[in-house]
């Protein structure tokens, strides 16, 4: 009886077969040994040294199922993870620039960038089933999602190499000549890179979000924050696991809003971030800042996209006080400075801060100085009501 897959490598393909044994009582046993020592891909999320998530292993004991079909099941499952965890293994000896790094029998990957501090790891180990008890996943737990979806996702993509393997194979075969039987390097472990670390830009790109909302919201301020979130691309049309493996392998792409109402106008700040380790040899993403009329300015450092965030938001608050004004206030979106010429009169100048590091928002000008700042007491005006009284004191 052959019960494993026909496109592994030889290695595993020559172990799929097993023996059949008719007992006297006319039932069928499988030979002795057979699947008794099934193994399973185990995925944890680990952070500051503690298991937060673990993938689905499933139990040997199963009631439900007779020994025969539980034991091909496990053989079966087992010897695919076995290839599976040899393909990963043999990858990472090829990305440790990427961080990825092999203690014991455990691969462990990063899940933001090789430069920045992060307590937070993914485990990948090859464990006997025989000695778990199995684990369920908690579905209302994110990290359990996040490790079950890194096992399906891996041995979705292997599956697919074993497509692809019998497609070549049963493609008209080149001229007789020297043949290179050499089994490439899959890339497994680049997509789940790639997963990981788009999440963990996401989590970065909606606390600054979240943060500087809040900071705004001191200086009474309507915001209204759209998180960016993992979501297919709308545009893709799935029909089959070819097409999930391909959106796997591509770049992934989300975007958040921040939408800053003012007295008579409405703004908009958008933060976009794109992953990817496949396509390319580094382990960041690209992050985004759009305003309207501006072009996008891109960063592939969150410190930098935050610096860079605070003064077009500032400038939005900026332009909107300009658009409120009476007076022709003219901007600088650069400085997020408003500044006021008028004849037989000093220029008057006012800057729009907002300081997400410092948690502070203010109104400052060469004479006073208004702000609103977290822990600390603040005005009892918003920010549109002390516009008029800092620029009506600039000179």
């Amino acid at each position: 009886m052959r019960y494993g897959f026909s496109e592994s490598a030889s290695e595993f393909s020559s172990r799929n077969v097993a023996a059949l044994n008719s007992n006297d009582d006319g039932s069928i046993s499988l030979e002795r040994g057979f699947g008794s020592k099934p193994t399973g891909l185990r995925v944890t999320v680990v952070r500051d040294g503690q298991a937060v998530g673990k993938s689905y292993l499933p139990s040997t004991s199963d009631d439900s199922e007779t020994t025969l079909e539980a034991r091909i099941r496990h053989a079966r499952d087992s010897i695919f993870d076995e290839e599976l965890f040899r393909e990963m293994t043999r990858e990472s000896r090829t990305i440790s620039s990427l961080g990825v790094t092999m203690r014991g029998q455990t691969i462990r990957l990063p899940t933001t960038a090789t430069n920045e501090p992060d307590s937070t790891e993914v485990h990948l180990d090859l464990v006997p089933l025989d000695q778990e008890t199995g684990s369920q996943i908690n579905t209302s737990n994110p990290d359990d999602v996040m490790a079950q979806a890194m096992a399906l996702g891996s041995r979705l993509i292997l599956s697919q190499a074993h497509r692809d393997k019998l497609s070549k194979r049963s493609e008209v075969p080149p001229p007789m000549g020297e043949r290179n039987e050499e089994d490439p390097v899959k890339s497994i472990l680049r997509p789940l890179m790639s997963f990981v670390l788009h999440k963990s830009s996401i989590s970065a790109v909606n606390s600054y979000m979240d943060k500087v909302a809040s900071i705004l919201s001191l200086a009474k301020i309507d915001v209204t924050v759209s998180h960016a979130a993992f979501r297919l691309p709308t545009s893709t049309h799935i029909t089959n696991t070819t097409d999930l493996v391909s959106i796997l392998r591509s770049t992934f792409v989300s975007k958040a809003r921040m939408t800053i109402k003012a007295p008579s106008s409405t703004s908009e700040i958008a933060i976009g971030v794109e992953s990817s380790v496949t396509q390319t040899q580094n382990m960041s993403s690209t992050f985004a800042v759009s305003i309207p009329g501006g072009q996008p300015l891109n960063f592939d450092d969150v410190e930098d996209l935050a610096q860079s965030a605070d003064v077009a938001i500032a400038s939005l608050v900026a332009a909107a006080l300009r658009s409120a004004s009476e007076q022709s206030w003219q901007l600088d979106q650069r400085e997020a400075l408003l500044t006021l010429e008028e004849r037989g009169r000093e220029r008057r100048q006012v800057w729009v801060i907002v300081d997400s590091q410092e948690g502070r928002v203010a109104l400052s000008s060469l004479q006073k100085d208004l702000a609103w700042e977290q822990g600390k007491d603040s005005p009892g005006a918003g920010l549109w009501e002390g516009w008029s009284d800092v620029a009506s004191e600039t000179k």
